[in-house]
């Protein structure tokens, strides 16, 4: 019986020591519900985070609120009426309804009192996650970066921000990756300009994990960091400041935008990243198209056409694109694609019926504008042939007399 009882005592000494050095990794953040990740964009909203912020929409795994608060974008007043009235109000606002916060080049000044020291607990309490994108000093110091590195939430960032100095022109264009991460692992990752702008440097901390420099430099560009419970990627640019070609031409820009939300929110990088990026081109285009179709209905809808069948066809192409989100997000990727390229066939066939409707909307604005431009052109024609050849509305006129002819009378 001793013997049991001091087995028993090792295998509990065992179990123990094995928790300590294997700590519980934390479950992914996402709704419990719909099992998508809830972001929060705020900051500017223009140039190239247009296109990052349209990707989140367009993605089955995320939903995202936009609060654009930049007063590089709008008066300081108007950016604190937006944060009044749909930023968070409290702790429990912020940590329930969200999964991460991206924060664009924000000024911390049209910010509520409330908000960093909540954000802070939110993410070292409940594990939200955060990627802070060019969150460094830049010229003129636009983002206040001064106003970040006073407050409570700066002691918990990746890196320290370097003020008042910035990195000479042309040696931060490149990434060069310095730790493997999966976030970075992409083709072409270090062989496309993903800075165009002007920004200062900042120095990773102790504990900090360095995910790209500055190519050729030893300015680091992408930090990482465990806040406690949550986990926060600092960037050293911003998205605005993204090449045009980068944007245009590096097709994983979309896969680097959503890498940055998987990462800090716990949640796995698909692995089979082609399969997975076909998925998301037919989401795309078939959002295009249906996207498309609405327009021409709409317009068709002014010259009194009846839309009612094709807008029912929509719903019930709808219903189907519930089915491939929902595979999508079960990871199911090549179910998922399987289904958008029906929904993309279903939608083509809709922008043609959509044409066709509009077309026989508009018959009698073609029929009207052909009798007034043919009408017209048969008046100015008769018109033409009167004066100018039968010369009907002309007298002759008579023939003038001579001067000699005068004299001789």
């Amino acid at each position: 019986m001793p013997q049991v009882r001091h087995r028993a005592g090792v295998i509990l000494l065992l179990a123990a020591w094995l928790t300590l050095m294997n700590p519980v990794v934390a479950d992914p953040r996402h709704d419990p519900e719909s099992g998508r990740i809830r972001i929060l964009f705020t900051g500017e909203l223009h140039g190239n985070v247009n296109l990052f912020v349209d990707w989140y929409k367009l993605e089955p795994r995320m939903t995202i609120d936009i609060v654009p608060a930049s007063p590089q974008d709008m008066q300081v007043d108007e950016a604190k009426r937006l944060v009044r009235l749909y930023m968070p109000r409290n702790f429990e606002e912020l940590s329930g309804k969200y999964d991460c916060v991206v924060i664009e080049d924000l000024s911390p000044e049209v910010l509520s009192e409330s908000f960093i020291p909540n954000l802070r607990r939110s993410i070292t309490e409940t594990g939200q996650g955060a990627v802070l994108v060019e969150f460094v000093f830049w010229f003129g110091n636009g983002n206040r970066i001064d106003l970040w590195m006073a407050s409570t939430f700066y002691d918990i960032v990746p890196a320290d921000v370097v003020f008042g100095q910035e990195i000479p022109t042309g040696m931060d264009n490149f990434y060069e990756t310095v730790t493997y991460s999966e976030i970075l692992d992409l083709p072409g990752m270090e062989e496309n300009p993903m800075n165009k702008g002007h920004h200062g440097a900042m120095i990773a901390r102790p504990g900090t994990t360095v995910l790209a420099k500055w190519r050729g430099t030893d300015y680091e560009c992408v930090t990482l960091a465990e806040a406690d419970q949550g986990t926060i990627i600092q960037i050293g640019h911003g998205w605005d400041n993204i090449p045009s070609e980068t944007a245009k031409g590096w097709g994983y820009l979309q896969d680097y935008a959503y890498n940055l939300i998987f990462g800090t929110t716990g949640h796995e990088i698909p692995e089979d990243l082609e399969l997975v990026r076909r998925a998301r081109s037919l989401i795309k285009d078939s959002a295009d198209y249906r996207s498309l179709v609405f327009s021409v209905l709409e317009f068709a809808e002014k010259f009194g056409a009846n839309t009612r069948d094709i807008a029912s066809d929509i719903a019930e192409i709808d219903d189907r694109r519930v089915e491939g989100n929902q595979a999508y997000i079960d990871g199911e990727y090549e179910l998922a694609a399987d289904v958008y390229e029906e929904l993309l066939n279903a939608y083509k066939q809709a922008e043609e019926d959509a044409l066709a409707l509009k077309d026989r909307a508009l018959l009698w604005v073609y029929v009207i504008e052909w009798l007034a431009v043919s009408g017209t052109c048969l008046i100015s024609g008769f018109v033409l042939y009167s004066l100018m050849i039968r010369r009907r509305m002309y007298r002759e006129v008579a023939v003038t007399r001579s001067a000699a002819e005068r004299r001789t009378r």
